[in-house]
Formats: C-alpha cells, structure tokens, sequence
C-alpha cells in the first residue's frame, strides 16, 4: 500500500532559555499540528490519529499525546499516542503511522515531534523519602538522556573518527558551513506568536540563526540546544510524497549503524547515491555526515543538507527526525527532485534511514 506525506510543517526552533521558555511542548506541538492541517487542506476533524514522538516528558503527565491533540482541535475522538526513542523518537513516530496504514488501522493520520529543553525540571533521586541530614543532588535530564554528551561515547566517537581519518578540522569546518548553508536558504519554519505578560513575542525565524554563533564547546563538538516541535500529515491517498522505503540498523560503534540502514535501504530500491536529489543527515552526531559522505563517494555533498542543519538551529532532541523530513519535503518540490534520503543516527547505537520519491505532477 502506498504511503504519501501531505505536508510537513515545523515551528522556529527557541534558544534554551529563549523565545520558547516558558511554552510547555504541547503547546508547541498543537502549533505545528494545525499548521500541516491547513498546508494539507484537511480538516481537523478528517484526522483518525495522532502519534507524537517526545522525549523530554519528566513532569508532564500521562499521554501528553492527548493534550497536544485536543489543544490542536483534533476533537475527543481522535485516537493519540506517544512514542519515546530518545532523538529518534520523531522518526519512529513516523515508521508507527506508516506501519498503522499499510495495515489498515487508518487512514489519515499526524505524526508530530515535539520538545523542550528549556522547561525540562531537574531531578532530586533521593527526595521521595526525605533527606535526614546532609547534601543532595540534583539531575540534569537534559544529560541524562542525552548519550551523546557522555564520556565514553565522546571517547568512542573520537576514535571512530581517527578510523575514518576525519580530522578536527573537518568537524569544526562542517558545523561552521551548516550555519552559512543556512543563512543562506529560505527558512522552512511557520512564524508563531508567543503570549507574555510584557506583550506578545514574535518569532518568525529560528532564534539562534539571529544571534551570534555560540562558542564550541570543549571537547567533542555539539550542536546547542533548542525548543521546538514539527508536524506532518500522512494518508492512504494522494497527492503527496510518497514514502518509498523505511530501514533500521543497529551496530555498536558510531556511523555503523547509520550505514547499515541506508545501504541496504538504497539496494532495496535499486538506487544509487547518485539517483538521490537531496540527503538530510542528522547532525547531532556530526561523525554522520561525514562518515556518510565518505561510504558513499558518488553522494554528492552540495545535495546533503543544502539548507544546513542542527548546528544552525540548535538541537530540540525527538524533533531532529521529523525536521530531516520536513528540509526534504520542501526541498524536493523546490527544486523538482524525485528522490529525497532522510538519515539518523543515535549515540545508543540505532541507525534510521527513510526514502522519498516525488512523483512530476
């Protein structure tokens, strides 16, 4: 059964501790939602489901699913669920509607995204029973489901790059050109109006993109950290783009399973790195880029993220997926192309890989 993309819809991504402080990710979420709906010309009440992939949920309650749907007007029917993969959880939430589909569950569905870094609580382990004397300690969340900050993986990553023989340089000359490419290209965000005490905020672009670059951080580089939510609208019926293919992988060093996902995906379909008309990569683990790059030398690297990526607009964790989608959508129909390659991969050792073909009008 054929599987089309209607529209793709995203909000701007907030600086932590920005425009988006205050906004819980629901919130968000329902933006993105009623934005796709209306770029797709359907009515809310033409939607059988909503799956929403979240991350970052300590403290919001159960199935925030629901709340983000009936703040969307999806109405009190409208089945909706969540889906927690860490940073992959954007893109797992789209293989569960395409799974949901193909077997008939339903047929017009909204697969959405959403984080906040800045209104994530910190975490007190032991203050369930009480401290009787002496300090505690609070967690960061943000550090806890963010594997790519740790350590070890840092120091795994490092090595992996020494095998690949990428330099430093590389990595730093890559996160700088994502920011120009960025600059650059048309924004593919929906402008949004944030209610405040002192007034409305207005934010019609990716905040961090009008600030200046934040400085690297020591060590491995990473992208900053973002607020931010994404929608797109999938249905049994077209018009639209088709999704042409899904693969998974799983290795445990770094850029392994990244490539054990779009190999066999690209053999599946009888395609070659050449035939594809554009590639978003996550750059949350910026070894993917260029680790791909490097296996597949017929890619050409102007058409893998011409737009720029997560060192542009920060890194608003279960979004990246869906805004690799969203930066193919867009940019297939820009440009005419017919096929599009969305990739991830996570620290935990999972790789992603989905196909788009746009079909000429």
């Amino acid at each position: 059964m054929a599987v089309f993309l209607r529209s793709a819809a995203r909000t701007p991504y907030g600086a932590f501790g920005g425009a988006f402080r205050r906004v819980a990710p629901e919130q968000l979420a329902a933006w993105a939602i009623r934005e796709a709906l209306g770029c797709a010309d359907m009515p809310p009440g033409q939607v059988d489901a909503l799956i929403l992939g979240q991350a970052l949920r300590y403290g919001r309650g159960a199935n925030p699913a629901r709340r983000a749907a009936q703040a969307a007007g999806l109405g009190t029917t409208c089945a909706a669920w969540g889906v927690d993969q860490g940073r992959a959880s954007g893109l797992r939430a789209l293989v569960a509607g395409l799974h949901a589909i193909e077997a008939g569950a339903h047929t017009r569905l909204v697969v959405a995204a959403a984080d906040s870094a800045s209104t994530v609580p910190y975490l007190i382990p032991a203050g369930r029973w009480g401290h009787r004397l002496g300090q505690s300690t609070a967690m960061d969340p943000l550090l806890l489901d963010a594997p790519e900050r740790d350590a070890i993986r840092q120091q795994a990553m490092t090595q992996r790059q020494a095998e690949l023989g990428i330099c430093y340089d590389s990595l730093i000359n890559w996160a700088t050109h994502s920011r120009e490419k960025a600059l650059s290209c048309p924004a593919l965000c929906f402008p949004v109006t944030i209610a405040a005490r002192k007034g409305p905020t207005h934010l019609e672009s990716d905040e961090i993109l009008g600030m200046a670059p934040p400085s690297p951080e020591p060590g491995w580089p990473l992208p900053p950290l973002a607020d931010a939510a994404a929608a797109l609208v999938m249905s049994a019926e077209g018009p639209g783009i088709r999704i042409a293919g899904f693969r998974e992988a799983w290795a445990d060093r770094p850029t392994e399973a990244l490539l054990g996902a779009v190999g066999p995906l690209l053999e599946s379909a009888a395609l070659t790195p050449e035939d594809l008309d554009q590639v978003e990569v996550d750059e949350s683990l910026l070894l993917s880029p260029l680790g791909l790059l490097q296996a597949l030398p017929g890619l050409d690297p102007r058409r893998v993220n011409p737009g720029g990526g997560a060192f542009a607009t920060g890194q608003a964790h279960s979004t990246e997926g869906l805004r690799l989608l969203i930066s193919l959508f867009h940019g297939l129909e820009r440009t005419g192309g017919r096929f599009g390659l969305a990739a991830m991969e996570t620290a935990d050792g999972l790789g992603l890989a989905i196909l788009l073909e746009r079909t000429p009008a």
